[in-house]
Protein backbone atom coordinates (compact mmCIF):
# COMPACT_ATOMS: atom_id res chain seq x y z
CA UNK A 1 0.00 0.00 0.00
CA UNK A 2 2.80 2.39 0.92
CA UNK A 3 4.68 1.56 -2.29
CA UNK A 4 1.60 2.21 -4.43
CA UNK A 5 1.00 5.57 -2.73
CA UNK A 6 4.58 6.68 -3.34
CA UNK A 7 4.37 5.49 -6.95
CA UNK A 8 1.23 7.56 -7.48
CA UNK A 9 2.95 10.66 -6.12
CA UNK A 10 6.03 10.17 -8.31
CA UNK A 11 4.08 9.43 -11.52
CA UNK A 12 3.61 13.11 -12.53
CA UNK A 13 7.40 13.58 -12.61
CA UNK A 14 7.59 10.95 -15.33
CA UNK A 15 4.54 12.15 -17.26
CA UNK A 16 4.97 12.59 -20.99
CA UNK A 17 3.28 15.97 -20.58
CA UNK A 18 6.65 17.27 -19.42
CA UNK A 19 7.89 16.72 -22.91
CA UNK A 20 10.65 14.43 -21.67
CA UNK A 21 11.12 11.66 -24.22
CA UNK A 22 14.25 9.48 -24.51
CA UNK A 23 16.02 9.96 -27.82
CA UNK A 24 16.44 7.32 -30.51
CA UNK A 25 18.60 4.27 -30.07
CA UNK A 26 21.24 2.82 -32.36
CA UNK A 27 22.80 -0.58 -31.71
CA UNK A 28 26.27 -1.86 -32.54
CA UNK A 29 27.38 -5.52 -32.70
CA UNK A 30 30.90 -6.79 -32.04
CA UNK A 31 32.18 -10.01 -33.62
CA UNK A 32 34.87 -11.72 -31.58
CA UNK A 33 37.64 -13.91 -32.90
CA UNK A 34 37.50 -17.31 -31.32
CA UNK A 35 33.73 -17.27 -30.79
CA UNK A 36 31.81 -19.87 -32.73
CA UNK A 37 28.94 -18.55 -34.85
CA UNK A 38 25.63 -18.90 -33.07
CA UNK A 39 23.29 -16.89 -35.24
CA UNK A 40 20.01 -18.12 -33.81
CA UNK A 41 20.95 -17.31 -30.21
CA UNK A 42 22.47 -13.96 -31.18
CA UNK A 43 19.35 -12.98 -33.10
CA UNK A 44 17.14 -13.92 -30.15
CA UNK A 45 19.34 -12.02 -27.68
CA UNK A 46 19.57 -8.95 -29.88
CA UNK A 47 16.14 -8.59 -31.42
CA UNK A 48 13.72 -9.92 -28.83
CA UNK A 49 15.18 -9.10 -25.44
CA UNK A 50 17.43 -6.08 -25.91
CA UNK A 51 15.54 -4.30 -28.61
CA UNK A 52 16.54 -0.61 -28.44
CA UNK A 53 12.93 0.44 -28.90
CA UNK A 54 11.86 -1.65 -25.91
CA UNK A 55 14.62 -0.18 -23.76
CA UNK A 56 13.48 3.35 -24.55
CA UNK A 57 9.84 2.46 -23.97
CA UNK A 58 10.54 0.81 -20.63
CA UNK A 59 12.89 3.46 -19.27
CA UNK A 60 10.20 5.90 -18.17
CA UNK A 61 8.14 3.36 -16.19
CA UNK A 62 11.24 1.79 -14.64
CA UNK A 63 12.63 5.19 -13.65
CA UNK A 64 9.43 5.92 -11.75
CA UNK A 65 9.60 2.55 -9.97
CA UNK A 66 13.26 3.04 -9.03
CA UNK A 67 12.65 6.54 -7.69
CA UNK A 68 9.72 5.25 -5.64
CA UNK A 69 11.73 2.31 -4.33
CA UNK A 70 14.53 4.68 -3.31
CA UNK A 71 11.97 6.64 -1.28
CA UNK A 72 10.76 3.42 0.29
CA UNK A 73 14.30 2.45 1.35
CA UNK A 74 15.55 5.81 2.56
CA UNK A 75 12.46 7.77 3.47
CA UNK A 76 11.69 11.45 2.69
CA UNK A 77 15.39 12.36 2.50
CA UNK A 78 15.48 10.55 -0.88
CA UNK A 79 13.38 13.41 -2.28
CA UNK A 80 16.51 15.54 -1.95
CA UNK A 81 19.51 13.19 -1.93
CA UNK A 82 19.75 10.48 -4.61
CA UNK A 83 21.72 7.94 -2.51
CA UNK A 84 23.72 6.96 -5.59
CA UNK A 85 20.72 6.64 -7.91
CA UNK A 86 22.15 8.93 -10.57
CA UNK A 87 20.92 9.50 -14.11
CA UNK A 88 23.43 6.98 -15.44
CA UNK A 89 22.15 4.27 -13.08
CA UNK A 90 18.59 4.65 -14.36
CA UNK A 91 19.59 3.79 -17.93
CA UNK A 92 21.99 1.03 -16.78
CA UNK A 93 19.21 -0.61 -14.76
CA UNK A 94 16.83 -0.29 -17.72
CA UNK A 95 19.43 -2.03 -19.88
CA UNK A 96 19.73 -4.78 -17.25
CA UNK A 97 15.98 -5.33 -17.16
CA UNK A 98 15.92 -5.66 -20.94
CA UNK A 99 18.23 -8.68 -20.54
CA UNK A 100 17.07 -10.30 -17.30
CA UNK A 101 13.42 -10.98 -18.07
CA UNK A 102 12.70 -13.79 -15.69
CA UNK A 103 13.62 -14.67 -12.13
CA UNK A 104 16.51 -16.94 -11.32
CA UNK A 105 19.80 -17.01 -9.45
CA UNK A 106 21.60 -13.73 -10.16
CA UNK A 107 25.05 -12.49 -9.09
CA UNK A 108 25.69 -8.75 -8.73
CA UNK A 109 29.41 -7.87 -8.82
CA UNK A 110 30.48 -4.81 -6.80
CA UNK A 111 27.07 -4.02 -5.33
CA UNK A 112 28.11 -1.27 -2.90
CA UNK A 113 24.99 0.25 -1.33
CA UNK A 114 23.02 0.06 -4.55
CA UNK A 115 19.27 -0.45 -4.30
CA UNK A 116 19.39 -2.68 -7.39
CA UNK A 117 19.92 -6.06 -5.62
CA UNK A 118 16.91 -5.55 -3.32
CA UNK A 119 14.89 -4.17 -6.24
CA UNK A 120 15.68 -7.34 -8.22
CA UNK A 121 14.82 -9.52 -5.22
CA UNK A 122 11.45 -7.80 -5.07
CA UNK A 123 10.96 -8.82 -8.71
CA UNK A 124 11.47 -12.51 -7.92
CA UNK A 125 15.21 -12.95 -8.51
CA UNK A 126 17.35 -15.01 -6.13
CA UNK A 127 20.08 -12.39 -5.73
CA UNK A 128 23.60 -12.82 -4.39
CA UNK A 129 25.84 -9.77 -4.33
CA UNK A 130 29.58 -9.50 -3.72
CA UNK A 131 31.77 -6.61 -2.63
CA UNK A 132 34.94 -5.98 -0.63
CA UNK A 133 33.31 -3.27 1.50
CA UNK A 134 32.03 -4.81 4.75
CA UNK A 135 29.70 -1.90 5.57
CA UNK A 136 28.09 -2.13 2.12
CA UNK A 137 27.48 -5.85 2.59
CA UNK A 138 25.91 -5.22 5.99
CA UNK A 139 23.62 -2.65 4.35
CA UNK A 140 22.57 -5.17 1.68
CA UNK A 141 21.89 -7.88 4.28
CA UNK A 142 19.77 -5.44 6.27
CA UNK A 143 17.60 -5.11 3.17
CA UNK A 144 17.14 -8.84 2.72
CA UNK A 145 19.84 -9.61 0.14
CA UNK A 146 22.39 -12.42 0.44
CA UNK A 147 25.76 -10.64 0.47
CA UNK A 148 29.22 -12.23 0.30
CA UNK A 149 32.56 -10.55 0.92
CA UNK A 150 34.67 -11.48 -2.09
CA UNK A 151 37.05 -10.10 -4.68
CA UNK A 152 35.60 -10.02 -8.19
CA UNK A 153 38.85 -11.53 -9.48
CA UNK A 154 38.49 -14.64 -7.28
CA UNK A 155 34.83 -15.46 -6.80
CA UNK A 156 34.05 -18.07 -4.12
CA UNK A 157 31.49 -19.93 -6.23
CA UNK A 158 31.59 -23.18 -8.17
CA UNK A 159 31.49 -23.25 -11.96
CA UNK A 160 28.12 -22.61 -13.62
CA UNK A 161 26.37 -21.43 -10.44
CA UNK A 162 24.32 -18.49 -11.76
CA UNK A 163 21.73 -18.02 -14.49
CA UNK A 164 22.36 -14.27 -14.62
CA UNK A 165 25.30 -12.07 -13.73
CA UNK A 166 25.90 -8.32 -13.83
CA UNK A 167 28.70 -5.88 -13.08
CA UNK A 168 27.20 -2.41 -13.30
CA UNK A 169 29.91 0.25 -13.24
CA UNK A 170 32.17 -1.86 -11.04
CA UNK A 171 35.03 -3.65 -12.83
CA UNK A 172 36.51 -0.38 -14.11
CA UNK A 173 37.50 0.33 -10.50
CA UNK A 174 39.83 -2.70 -10.28
CA UNK A 175 43.48 -1.72 -10.91
CA UNK A 176 45.98 -3.66 -13.01
CA UNK A 177 44.55 -6.66 -14.86
CA UNK A 178 41.72 -6.95 -12.37
CA UNK A 179 39.04 -6.16 -14.94
CA UNK A 180 40.29 -8.96 -17.21
CA UNK A 181 40.34 -11.48 -14.38
CA UNK A 182 36.90 -10.37 -13.20
CA UNK A 183 35.43 -11.00 -16.67
CA UNK A 184 36.98 -14.48 -16.70
CA UNK A 185 35.49 -15.22 -13.29
CA UNK A 186 32.07 -13.95 -14.34
CA UNK A 187 32.13 -16.28 -17.31
CA UNK A 188 33.28 -19.22 -15.18
CA UNK A 189 30.40 -18.99 -12.68
CA UNK A 190 27.76 -18.32 -15.38
CA UNK A 191 25.68 -21.30 -16.47
CA UNK A 192 25.37 -22.50 -20.06
CA UNK A 193 22.83 -20.31 -21.87
CA UNK A 194 23.18 -17.86 -18.98
CA UNK A 195 23.16 -14.12 -19.60
CA UNK A 196 25.41 -11.37 -18.34
CA UNK A 197 25.74 -7.59 -18.43
CA UNK A 198 28.81 -5.41 -17.91
CA UNK A 199 28.67 -1.61 -18.00
CA UNK A 200 31.75 0.61 -17.99
CA UNK A 201 32.52 4.26 -18.81
CA UNK A 202 33.54 4.92 -22.40
CA UNK A 203 35.37 7.61 -24.36
CA UNK A 204 37.30 7.88 -27.60
CA UNK A 205 40.52 8.14 -25.60
CA UNK A 206 41.66 5.67 -22.93
CA UNK A 207 42.41 7.18 -19.52
CA UNK A 208 42.73 6.33 -15.84
CA UNK A 209 41.41 8.68 -13.14
CA UNK A 210 42.71 8.59 -9.58
CA UNK A 211 40.93 11.60 -8.12
CA UNK A 212 39.19 11.03 -4.77
CA UNK A 213 36.79 13.89 -5.59
CA UNK A 214 35.84 12.49 -9.01
CA UNK A 215 32.30 13.60 -9.88
CA UNK A 216 32.43 16.70 -7.68
CA UNK A 217 32.73 20.11 -9.42
CA UNK A 218 35.92 22.08 -8.80
CA UNK A 219 34.11 25.07 -7.34
CA UNK A 220 32.75 22.80 -4.56
CA UNK A 221 35.77 20.64 -3.80
CA UNK A 222 38.38 23.34 -3.19
CA UNK A 223 36.77 25.28 -0.33
CA UNK A 224 34.92 22.31 1.20
CA UNK A 225 37.35 19.38 0.83
CA UNK A 226 37.38 18.46 4.56
CA UNK A 227 33.60 18.68 4.80
CA UNK A 228 33.19 16.56 1.65
CA UNK A 229 35.44 13.82 3.04
CA UNK A 230 33.48 13.75 6.31
CA UNK A 231 30.16 13.72 4.46
CA UNK A 232 31.29 10.90 2.17
CA UNK A 233 32.28 8.81 5.19
CA UNK A 234 28.90 9.50 6.77
CA UNK A 235 27.14 8.34 3.61
CA UNK A 236 29.24 5.18 3.39
CA UNK A 237 31.30 6.34 0.41
CA UNK A 238 34.82 5.18 1.15
CA UNK A 239 37.66 6.39 -1.07
CA UNK A 240 40.51 5.79 1.31
CA UNK A 241 43.86 5.45 -0.43
CA UNK A 242 42.63 7.41 -3.41
CA UNK A 243 40.24 6.54 -6.17
CA UNK A 244 40.64 4.52 -9.35
CA UNK A 245 38.46 4.39 -12.44
CA UNK A 246 39.36 3.26 -15.94
CA UNK A 247 37.74 4.98 -18.93
CA UNK A 248 37.71 2.60 -21.90
CA UNK A 249 38.13 3.41 -25.57
CA UNK A 250 37.45 1.09 -28.52
CA UNK A 251 40.84 -0.61 -28.36
CA UNK A 252 40.93 -1.19 -24.59
CA UNK A 253 37.29 -2.27 -24.58
CA UNK A 254 38.03 -4.97 -27.12
CA UNK A 255 41.31 -6.15 -25.60
CA UNK A 256 40.36 -6.02 -21.93
CA UNK A 257 36.72 -7.16 -22.05
CA UNK A 258 35.27 -8.24 -25.40
CA UNK A 259 38.08 -10.64 -26.32
CA UNK A 260 37.70 -12.28 -22.89
CA UNK A 261 34.15 -13.31 -23.74
CA UNK A 262 35.02 -16.17 -26.06
CA UNK A 263 32.32 -18.77 -26.27
CA UNK A 264 29.64 -16.09 -25.94
CA UNK A 265 27.30 -14.14 -28.13
CA UNK A 266 28.09 -10.48 -27.49
CA UNK A 267 26.05 -7.37 -28.17
CA UNK A 268 26.89 -3.79 -27.19
CA UNK A 269 24.96 -0.57 -26.77
CA UNK A 270 26.54 2.81 -26.08
CA UNK A 271 24.64 5.36 -24.00
CA UNK A 272 25.04 9.02 -23.17
CA UNK A 273 23.32 11.92 -21.43
CA UNK A 274 24.42 15.35 -22.61
CA UNK A 275 22.21 17.11 -20.05
CA UNK A 276 23.92 15.25 -17.19
CA UNK A 277 27.37 16.19 -18.50
CA UNK A 278 26.43 19.85 -18.24
CA UNK A 279 24.62 19.58 -14.90
CA UNK A 280 27.47 17.71 -13.20
CA UNK A 281 29.76 20.65 -13.83
CA UNK A 282 27.52 22.60 -11.46
CA UNK A 283 26.21 20.04 -8.95
CA UNK A 284 27.98 16.88 -7.70
CA UNK A 285 27.20 13.67 -9.55
CA UNK A 286 24.35 11.47 -8.27
CA UNK A 287 23.27 13.81 -5.48
CA UNK A 288 20.08 15.77 -6.27
CA UNK A 289 17.46 13.04 -6.65
CA UNK A 290 14.73 14.81 -8.63
CA UNK A 291 17.29 16.37 -10.97
CA UNK A 292 18.88 12.96 -11.59
CA UNK A 293 15.45 11.45 -12.34
CA UNK A 294 14.54 14.16 -14.83
CA UNK A 295 17.93 13.89 -16.54
CA UNK A 296 17.55 10.12 -16.73
CA UNK A 297 14.43 10.56 -18.81
CA UNK A 298 16.62 12.27 -21.42
CA UNK A 299 19.10 9.35 -21.44
CA UNK A 300 20.18 8.41 -24.94
CA UNK A 301 21.54 5.11 -26.20
CA UNK A 302 23.76 5.83 -29.20
CA UNK A 303 26.25 4.26 -31.60
CA UNK A 304 30.07 4.25 -31.36
CA UNK A 305 30.09 7.80 -32.64
CA UNK A 306 29.07 9.10 -29.22
CA UNK A 307 28.52 7.91 -25.70
CA UNK A 308 29.98 8.14 -22.23
CA UNK A 309 29.10 4.57 -21.27
CA UNK A 310 28.86 1.14 -22.85
CA UNK A 311 26.70 -1.84 -21.96
CA UNK A 312 28.07 -5.25 -22.92
CA UNK A 313 25.47 -8.00 -23.11
CA UNK A 314 26.64 -11.59 -23.41
CA UNK A 315 25.05 -15.01 -23.56
CA UNK A 316 27.12 -18.13 -22.86
CA UNK A 317 26.96 -20.80 -25.54
CA UNK A 318 25.39 -24.10 -24.59
CA UNK A 319 28.43 -25.94 -25.91
CA UNK A 320 31.09 -23.84 -24.17
CA UNK A 321 33.39 -26.06 -22.13
CA UNK A 322 34.30 -24.93 -18.63
CA UNK A 323 37.96 -25.30 -19.56
CA UNK A 324 37.54 -22.50 -22.09
CA UNK A 325 36.68 -20.01 -19.37
CA UNK A 326 39.34 -20.87 -16.85
CA UNK A 327 37.96 -23.73 -14.76
CA UNK A 328 39.39 -24.06 -11.25
CA UNK A 329 38.56 -26.30 -8.31
CA UNK A 330 35.14 -25.59 -6.90
CA UNK A 331 35.41 -24.64 -3.24
CA UNK A 332 32.70 -22.02 -2.91
CA UNK A 333 28.99 -21.80 -2.40
CA UNK A 334 26.49 -24.16 -3.94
Amino acid sequence: MRYRLLDTLVRPLCSSSLGIVPKRVISVKHKLRGSRPHREALCALEMRDISPDKIVKGLKALARELFTFNLLLHGPSALLYAYGLGSCRYIEYALAFSLFKRGGRLLDIGCGRSLFPSFLARRGFDVVCVDIDRSALMWQRAHGVEAVMADATLLPFRNSTFEHICAISSIEHIPGDGDKRAVAEMLRVLRKKGRGLITVPFSHEYSVISDEFYGIPGWVRKPFSSFIRALMRRLGIERRGGYFVRIYDNVSLRRRILQRLRGCDVFTLFFDNSLAKFAHKIVPMSTVSVLELLMALWATVVSEQGGSGVAIFFSKHDGTADEEVGERAGHGLV
